[in-house]
């Protein structure tokens, strides 16, 4: 698990400069791809309608494409947002969960998928009761009730999904960011996002994850990264932090895309 502490980032670039890599993270852009992390937001140190509301949580840089967790005086919520170009012009896309209040000190799954055909989708383990949830998800021992099947179950991942309009724009050049949007020192401080909080699972998927696929990552994040068999997911990267030097975690998808504590001296590994 890794604390964040709203100025420190983890990241994975967009190629590993050695050719090491098996999968390198700029291949997810010509096709559909999912992102998958538990985290546990310190909302409580987030301050709403200042530079410290949005938290970039998993991230690709540039025009933010990932999962920010965003604090206002309202609601606080998790929202997925993606860059296209529409007529040639760059334009935001976001979809959002609110989150519930007696919810906010939760370990969240939280999921992010974005589909070649023009679908964006997100979903947590907690969500408000008008976000609509996958009928054949299951989670955690809490049991509530289904009114489509009249029978009783466990707790639902749910769900939002936007139609895009146009095409996603260029990440290629993009790196992956953990606990921040953007760390570089080109960045202006308010796009830079840092979060607070803990993570400590992560996954890539090169491909649009199904339901029942997410259920099976985060089933692993509790029997155990090291041992899962997620070859059918078509993994980029997992990783559990528990694997790792002081400043890598280790990947056990075995592309060698081990996720890098943050050093502007250091630059890509």
């Amino acid at each position: 698990m890794i604390n964040f502490k709203g100025d420190d980032a983890w990241f994975l670039p967009n190629v590993h400069k050695s050719n090491l890599s098996n999968y390198p993270l700029n291949k997810i852009c010509e096709d559909s791809f999912t992102f998958c992390v538990r985290v546990k937001i310190d909302w409580d140190k987030m301050e709403a309608d200042t530079l410290k509301d949005r938290g970039g949580i998993m991230i690709r840089n540039g025009m933010h494409c990932g999962l920010i967790a965003v604090k206002s005086e309202r609601s606080i919520t998790i929202n997925a947002e993606v860059w296209t170009n529409v007529d040639g012009k760059p334009t935001s896309n976001t979809s959002y969960l609110i989150i519930p209040e007696n919810d906010k000190d939760s370990w969240l799954d939280l999921t992010y998928i974005y589909e070649t055909k023009g679908l964006l989708t997100i979903m947590s383990n907690y969500a408000t009761s008008n976000d609509k949830r996958f009928c054949k998800m299951v989670y955690n021992n809490y049991n509530i009730y289904d009114e489509i099947s009249g029978a009783e179950r466990k707790n639902y991942y749910f769900y939002k999904q936007l139609e895009l309009g146009g095409d996603i724009i260029d990440y290629r050049d993009s790196w992956l960011w953990l606990g921040c949007a953007n760390a570089f020192g080109t960045c202006d401080k308010e796009h830079r996002q840092y979060f607070r909080g803990d993570i400590s699972h992560v996954g890539v998927f090169g491909k649009k994850l199904d339901e029942h696929e997410v259920k099976s990552f985060f089933n692993s994040c509790d029997s155990g990264l090291e041992t899962a068999d997620l070859d059918d997911l078509v993994p980029v990267t997992y990783t559990d932090f528990i694997t790792r030097t002081p400043y890598k975690s280790f990947d056990y998808s075995g592309n060698g895309n081990h996720i890098v504590e943050y050093n502007p001296d250091w630059g890509a590994l």
